[in-house]
């Protein structure tokens, strides 16, 4: 089969879509004109059926034993939620707190104030503003 197929390329080779060739001039050098090539292309299922009947599938003897997983059931206990969650009779600022803590709180003015010292020294300011 795969002298057939370098047969095929030779012949689509030397022919193209115009009909012009590569042709020898007098002092043996070869001139390539610009073409373009034609490539017929089987399909998927020709190849397979093709090469299915000429070639045999290789046996291998020495194929490594392969791991077997088993599916593990995951139990879960917990239940599900907030652990700490405030009553429900609890006023906004209580879960405000749970997110944003004290330290939270002094880190985020610290560096407000950090930014806007850098901001002013950098800047020229007016007196209106």
């Amino acid at each position: 089969m795969s002298r057939a197929i370098i047969s095929d390329v030779d012949s689509i080779a030397s022919d193209s879509e115009d009909g012009e060739r590569t042709d020898r001039s007098s002092d043996d050098s070869i001139i390539i004109t610009h073409q373009r090539k034609r490539l017929r292309i089987e399909s998927e299922s020709t190849i397979s059926s093709s090469s299915s009947e000429t070639e045999e599938t290789p046996t291998f003897t020495n194929i490594p034993p392969t791991n077997v997983f088993s599916k593990a059931t995951n139990n879960f206990f917990e239940t599900p939620g907030p652990r700490c969650a405030p009553p429900p009779d609890a006023t906004p600022i209580t879960y405000f707190n749970l997110f944003f803590t004290t330290s939270l709180l002094e880190t985020i003015v610290r560096e407000t104030n950090r930014y806007a010292t850098q901001f002013f020294d950098s800047h020229t300011v007016s007196n209106n503003s």
